[in-house]
C-alpha cells in the first residue's frame, strides 16, 4: 500500500474512532441531559478558560526552550522564536495527519535555521522519551497518592467480569500470554534482522542513521542537565495548571482539587494516543475521571469538551499564525538565499 494511502487510512481510522466514541456517549443522552450540557457551555466562566489558554502558551514556550537545549549539542543555536513557531506548526500538523508534526517542525528549522533534518528528528525522539518518563512519574504519583480511589474503581470493574469469566482468575493464563508475547517479539526481531542483512549496505543510509542517533544522544551532551530536567517538569506543570484552572469555569467543578487535575492530565493524555487529536477519547476519559470525584457525567463530559476545545482552538490559531510568520520573521534569510 502506498504511503499516502496508509496515512489516509490512519487519519480516517483514528478520526472515525473519535467520532464513534462521541456517538456512543451522545446516543444515550436525554433531552434534559443535552440541555444541561448546553447550559454548562453557556454559563461557563470564560475568564478562567482564557487564563488556561495563556498557561498553555507558556507550556509551548518552555518546550521550545528545552528543544533548543537539545539542539545546541549538535552544533546549532536556533533563534527561540523560530523554535517556538516550529513547535506550534508541528502541533497543528499533528492535528491534520498523525505523527506529521515531528517531521514538520524539524523541516521548518532545517529550512530557516539550516539545522540537519535527521539530527533534529533524533532530538524530537529524545523529547518524546523525556515526556513519556515525566508522564509515567505523574501517573505513579496519581496511583500512589490516590490508591484507595483507584483500587475501589478497579475492583468494581473487575468483580462482575471475574464472575462471568472464571478463567481470568487463573494465573497460568497470564504466564502463557506473556510467553507468547515475548516469543512473538523475538520472532519479529529475528525476521527484521534477516531482512536487514539480506540488503546491501548503503553508505547514505548509515550516514542518516548516524545523524539520527547523534540527535538522540544530544541529551548526554547538554551543558546544563539540571535545567533540562527543570524545563521538562515546568512544561508538565503548565499542563497541570491548564487543567486545574479550567475547573473554575464551571461552578459544579470549582471545588475539585489538584489531585483531580493531575488525574485528568495523566489519563487524558492517553486519549491523544487513541484517537486523532484526542477527539472523542479525551472527552470520554475526562467524563469517567470526573465521575470518580463525584461530578455528574453530563458536567464531566461538558468540561472535557471545554478543556479539549480551548486547547485545540489555541493550537489551530497559533499554529496557523506560525506558518504565516515564519517567512516574515526570517526575511533576511530569504533575501540571503534568493
Amino acid at each position: 500500500m502506498p504511503n499516502f494511502l496508509k496515512t489516509l487510512f490512519k487519519l480516517l481510522f483514528f478520526t472515525g474512532l473519535g467520532v464513534l466514541l462521541i456517538w456512543l456517549v451522545l446516543k444515550d443522552l436525554s433531552n434534559k441531559d443535552i440541555l444541561e450540557i448546553k447550559n454548562a457551555f453557556a454559563n461557563a466562566n470564560y475568564f478562567y478558560i482564557s487564563l488556561s489558554l495563556l498557561l498553555g502558551v507558556f507550556s509551548h514556550v518552555f518546550r521550545a526552550i528545552r528543544w533548543n537545549q537539545l539542539i545546541e549539542p549538535i552544533g546549532f543555536k536556533p533563534k527561540l522564536h523560530n523554535t517556538f513557531m516550529a513547535v506550534l506548526a508541528g502541533y497543528i500538523a499533528n492535528l491534520a495527519v498523525p505523527r506529521l508534526g515531528e517531521f514538520t517542525r524539524c523541516a521548518l528549522l532545517n529550512k530557516y535555521e539550516k539545522t540537519p533534518l535527521e539530527s533534529t528528528i533524533g532530538t524530537v525522539i529524545t523529547e518524546r522519551i523525556m515526556d513519556t518518563l515525566t508522564m509515567l512519574l505523574f501517573l505513579a504519583i496519581v496511583l500512589i497518592t490516590q490508591f484507595d480511589l483507584y483500587y475501589a474503581y478497579i475492583l468494581n470493574f473487575l468483580t462482575p467480569l471475574l464472575l462471568k469469566f472464571p478463567i481470568l482468575k487463573n494465573p497460568y493464563l497470564y504466564i502463557v500470554c506473556s510467553i507468547l508475547f515475548l516469543l512473538g517479539i523475538f520472532i519479529l526481531l529475528k525476521l527484521r534482522k534477516k531482512n536487514f542483512n539480506d540488503k546491501p549496505s548503503q553508505n547514505k543510509i548509515v550516514l542518516i542513521l548516524q545523524k539520527f542517533l547523534s540527535g538522540m544522544a544530544s541529551v548526554v551532551r547538554v551543558k546544563n542537565k539540571p535545567l533540562l530536567i527543570v524545563n521538562s517538569f515546568v512544561i508538565w506543570l503548565f499542563y497541570l495548571s491548564t487543567s486545574y484552572i479550567n475547573f473554575f469555569a464551571l461552578s459544579e467543578t470549582s471545588s475539585l482539587g489538584i489531585d483531580a487535575a493531575l488525574a485528568v492530565l495523566v489519563w487524558g493524555t492517553f486519549g491523544f494516543i487513541f484517537t486523532q487529536g484526542g477527539l472523542g477519547a479525551y472527552q470520554l476519559i475526562a467524563m469517567q475521571v470526573f465521575a470518580l470525584y463525584g461530578i455528574s457525567e453530563n458536567m464531566g463530559f461538558a468540561l472535557g469538551w471545554i478543556i479539549w476545545s480551548a486547547q485545540t482552538i489555541l493550537i489551530i490559531a497559533l499554529g496557523g499564525l506560525a506558518f504565516l510568520l515564519f517567512p516574515i520573521l526570517n526575511k533576511d534569510l530569504n533575501t540571503k538565499h534568493s
